[in-house]
């Protein structure tokens, strides 16, 4: 394996298995392996050369935020987690518990899935959601694995109210009723 420069090369496994696992790998760096067998008449010849690029799980994923809301929709945005573990973020996911408990509900995937350049949805919903209060998480994958924000966001489903109407009842010299 070289050291993630592409310059040295140093032995990490001997042994009869055809795999092993590399440890303490740093994130983000690129390393380079190659494969040699020797047997009792010497050294073999060298492999091809494959390079990866090691990384892990995203970490601080943070809980999409509200744009706006109405009776069906609710628009959130999201952004890239804090660290994306040394490999580029493959896809985003809106979680919701959909009004329970549970985190489970993948809302709208073929519209948010796979796009890791998306940042922002509007979110439709059934008008059986009209006043119920909605929570949301987010999920974020890299090529090592998924994952989801420890906060949440809880969201009203509804519109703002109307604008008040003022209506003047009576008006007398001393006061005036204003009712709305």
């Amino acid at each position: 394996m070289d050291d993630g420069r592409g310059v040295y090369f140093n032995k990490v496994f001997q042994g009869a298995c055809s795999q092993a696992i590399i440890q303490n790998l740093s994130p983000s760096i690129v390393y380079t392996f190659y494969v040699k067998g020797t047997n009792f008449n010497g050294e073999g010849i060298t492999s091809a050369k494959i390079s990866f690029r090691s990384c892990v799980n995203p970490s601080g994923v943070v809980a999409p935020y509200l744009v706006s809301t109405n009776e069906t929709k609710v628009k959130l945005r999201w952004s890239q987690p804090t660290n994306v573990g040394g490999c580029p973020i493959t896809s985003f996911a809106i979680l919701s518990d959909l009004g329970g408990a549970v985190y489970s509900s993948d809302l709208e995937a073929s519209a948010v899935a796979n796009k890791p350049y998306l940042f922002e949805h509007e979110f439709t919903f059934a008008s059986s959601y009209t006043g119920k209060t909605l929570g949301f998480v987010l999920r974020a994958t890299n090529i090592m694995g998924s994952t989801t924000s420890e906060n949440y966001l809880k969201v009203l489903v509804a519109a703002s109210p109307p604008t008040p109407t003022l209506l003047i009842t009576s008006v007398s010299t001393n006061s005036t009723f204003i009712g709305i």
